[in-house]
């Protein structure tokens, strides 16, 4: 039987022909691949994240249509109202659209700030909320979306303002409205309960730490104030409470859903699979409403981030953003059959702009990739093909990192820190110093973990930062450090 088994997983290898470049896009399947029907199901019934992208055993070719169908039914998942009183549960007695402010599932996840709160940090169950809060809240719960953190370093935490860019790496995006996008990171229970009980927020539980579990998922959130725009109704739209990095002060703002990435670490790929969304009125082609991050007059985008200092100027005038390069045509076809699924609500109005996956080093690879098969270019999809000719950027969350001659995707350069975090670079540019506390404090964590709420405010200063900063600035594709032999 379980030769058989083992024989199963081993067959459905494939090989894509593009010109004449031959590229693994897939690997073998497990038995039970082989029940994943072909072309896939829409479905936005389900609450639940897939455990895993379903390919057909037999299937031969491009797999983009299963891996997009996976990401989208991530996205229902995520967009589904929670269970009022759980963190990441959906109400399996609602529908995605049916409330229509929130909370849904993946604002409930635990946020990065509930980790990074101070050091040592106040931690609790997933379902609690406890320890300090960016805003200085008397109390937060799951109603309560809180865009802001604790660090002022400029990796771009603070007030969750920055994006991915080159440079610092803090690169403020101003929508067309004059209002600066936030950013919101949340973790589920299963990556949240492993970051605790391994102290992964320590810089020393970080070196040549094991992988994450299967099942770990994360998302961030791009968030727009909704000040000022034409049709709000086209967006998801909720009230935050959000951190002016200047004054250090919060106030309650309308803002709504632009751009949304959805990370999960499954069995067969160990590198994670990366799906992202976006608002489809953020940037040309036009939908017949003024776009949020575009005025249409034709002016290009600038080459870099025109918001250079930190923190930013109170505001700052908004400049054109484009996508450099199209959605795959595959992956916009997949889109309107869930956006005609989704007809009638808010979430018609949204679209996946790309999935990135780890592909196999060779075309007898077995399931799973091999974990410690790094996420560089060559080793994904988009990726193999060089230079990408599809999107492998959010446009809202990567705005300056678009360049198909430059390649800086997703995996690329999270697995600058495969090794120490599993590709998490939140954990690895918070990082904390480990602390010995004396025998009064430890006997204070134990009767008022409450006491020790503080606002900690901390510089990164990793080497794989700065080596990921020099390889924004020269354009040299990344090589992450293998871990020492074991």
């Amino acid at each position: 039987m379980e030769q058989s088994r083992n024989l199963a997983v081993l067959s459905g290898i494939f090989v894509v022909l593009t010109a004449s470049i031959s590229f693994v896009l897939g690997e073998s399947r497990p038995a039970s691949a082989q029940t994943c029907p072909d072309p896939p199901v829409v479905t936005i019934m389900s609450p639940q994240v897939p455990a895993d992208v379903c390919i057909p055993a037999t299937f031969q070719q491009n797999p983009i249509d299963f891996f997009d169908d996976y990401s989208w039914r991530a996205f229902i998942a995520m967009i589904w109202p929670a269970q009022q009183g759980r963190r990441g549960v959906p109400d399996s007695s609602q529908r995605p659209g049916s409330v229509p402010n929130g909370p849904l599932v993946f604002e409930t996840l635990k946020a990065d700030w509930e980790i990074f709160n101070g050091n040592p940090p106040v931690l609790g169950k997933f379902d609690d909320f406890v320890g300090p809060n960016p805003c200085g809240l008397s109390t937060v719960g799951i109603n309560d979306l809180v865009l802001g953190a604790f660090s002022t370093s400029k990796f771009g935490i603070a007030g969750n303002l920055g994006q991915a860019g080159p440079g610092i790496l803090v690169g403020e995006l101003v929508a067309q409205n004059g209002t600066y996008v936030r950013y919101s990171t949340g973790f589920n229970q299963t990556e949240y309960e492993d970051i605790q009980n391994k102290s992964r927020f320590f810089k020393n539980q970080q070196m040549n730490a094991p992988p994450m579990p299967v099942g770990s998922l994360d998302v961030k959130a791009a968030w727009m104030v909704m000040t000022g725009v034409a049709n709000p109704g086209r967006y998801y739209t909720r009230t935050a409470h959000i951190l002016n990095p200047t004054t250090m002060k919060c106030e309650d703002l309308l803002v709504g859903l632009v751009g949304l990435h959805i990370v999960q670490k499954t069995q067969t790929r160990p590198q994670w699979i990366w799906s992202t969304f976006e608002q489809i009125d953020n940037v040309p082609p036009p939908h017949g409403v003024p776009m949020a991050f575009n005025d249409g007059t034709g002016m290009p985008m600038p080459t870099a981030d025109p918001v250079s200092t930190f923190p930013p100027p109170p505001s700052s005038p908004p400049f054109n953003v484009v996508r450099v390069l199209p959605i795959h045509d595959n992956t916009q076809a997949t889109n309107a059959k869930y956006q005609s699924a989704l007809a009638g609500t808010v979430w018609q109005n949204y679209q996946l702009v790309m999935t990135q996956w780890p592909v196999p080093q060779s075309p007898f690879a077995a399931t799973p990739v091999d974990p410690t098969q790094d996420g560089t270019r060559p080793n994904t999809f988009p990726g193999v093909i060089n230079p990408p000719t599809t999107a492998f950027a959010n446009a809202v969350m990567e705005t300056f990192e678009q360049d198909a001659t430059q390649g800086k995707t997703c995996m690329e350069c999270h697995t600058k820190v495969q090794f120490r975090t599993d590709f998490v670079w939140a954990l690895r540019a918070n990082g904390l110093d480990p602390v010995q506390p004396g025998p009064a404090m430890l006997l204070l964590q134990r009767i008022s973990p409450d006491a020790l709420q503080t606002n900690a405010r901390r510089t990164i200063s990793i080497p794989e930062l700065v080596d990921l900063q020099n390889y924004l600035k020269t354009k040299v594709r990344p090589t992450p450090s293998r871990p020492p032999a074991r």
